[in-house]
């Protein structure tokens, strides 16, 4: 009937299709679907798969996952994880990779953030998880710890930068399987922020090189 996944409006918009149902008076069958930003959409699946006036353009477009995204940052694609090694200096301290500095940042206490500075990526995954006294405005400042970790990143390193502009406009989307959906996106289900925060950080480098 229609294939799951990524579909790109004519218009340029980008949005994932995850279910179809029938309409309860009318019968008929109606595409759901939802954008970037996690917002729930519906329309008729006859006008979802129909072509514009020129009967060339379709009106959504399935995306190749291939071509139009990257939704895994593991293997070839590790360099865009928080486990890809290299030096991130963050309030003072200079860290192995992202992972390191942000789970660091759970703290106020500047000793227990100098430990993150030896660790590993995934030894500071695992430290960062049994941290007693995180900061108590942790919720309301991960993000942005998440975004200036990145952005150091992405902007002091410049093969790291130029390997992010090579991916042009291609959505960006942090698959996982271990359930983590405020970070990225697992059985199709999550807010990828992590995803957001890369594309928009890449947006913001075009322009500084522009």
């Amino acid at each position: 009937m229609i294939k799951f996944g990524w579909y790109k409006h004519f218009k340029g918009n980008l949005y994932f299709v995850f279910d179809v149902a029938t309409h309860s008076e009318t019968k008929e069958m109606m595409v759901i679907y939802k954008d970037k930003d996690e917002k729930t959409w519906t329309r008729p699946l006859s006008m979802f798969i129909e072509l514009l006036p020129d009967r060339i353009t379709p009106r959504f477009e399935y995306i190749d996952e291939s071509k139009g995204m990257i939704t895994d940052f593991r293997k070839e694609n590790r360099w865009i994880s928080n486990f890809e090694k290299c030096e991130i200096v963050y309030e003072g301290l200079a860290y192995g990779s992202t992972e390191a500095a942000y789970q660091s940042a759970k703290t106020n206490d500047m000793e227990i953030r100098k430990l993150f500075c030896s660790m590993t990526p995934k030894q500071a995954m695992i430290y960062g998880r049994e941290i007693i006294n995180i900061r108590d405005d942790w919720e309301q400042v991960k993000y942005n710890v998440m975004y200036d970790v990145n952005f150091y990143k992405f902007t002091h390193h410049e093969y790291l930068k130029e390997k992010l502009l090579a991916t042009e406009e291609a959505m960006l989307i942090e698959g996982n399987t271990w359930g983590d959906i405020f970070w990225g996106v697992c059985d199709s289900i999550g807010e990828n922020n992590l995803g957001k925060i890369l594309m928009k950080i890449r947006s913001e480098i075009k322009k500084i090189t522009i």
